[in-house]
């Protein structure tokens, strides 16, 4: 597994009610291509960022949270709800990530000539 690291803010625009992006839903953000050595280059927008490829120094591990992570009962005779954790959650382990691209340079613009 490989992870890719930004320097920086990436700001998204605000969800609509007409829009799919949800915490579930992946974000399109640019283009991502290697070329012929190796070296990454993100377009995203009108930006162009080149990185470089770098082992991590300690592999990290990728999880997805399973089941439920807690619920909420009601607390004695008072109505009152309090938050309970466990309730058969687990982690399972996805990936391990040794190898990340970098992209610490500052973005360039990328302009397109008027026809």
């Amino acid at each position: 597994v490989t992870l890719i690291e930004l320097n920086g803010t990436v700001h998204l625009p605000p969800p609509s009610s007409t829009s799919k992006l949800s915490s579930e839903a992946g974000v399109e953000l640019g283009k991502f291509t290697l070329n012929s050595g190796g070296s990454p280059t993100l377009v995203i927008g009108s930006h162009v960022v080149t990185g470089k490829a770098v082992e991590v120094s300690k592999p990290y591990l990728l999880c997805r949270r399973q089941g439920s992570v807690g619920s909420k009962r009601k607390r004695g005779g008072s109505g009152e709800e309090d938050y309970v954790e466990g309730g058969g959650s687990g982690i399972e382990v996805v990936g391990v990530v040794t190898k990340k691209y970098l992209f610490d340079a500052y973005p360039k613009t990328i302009t397109r000539a008027i026809a």
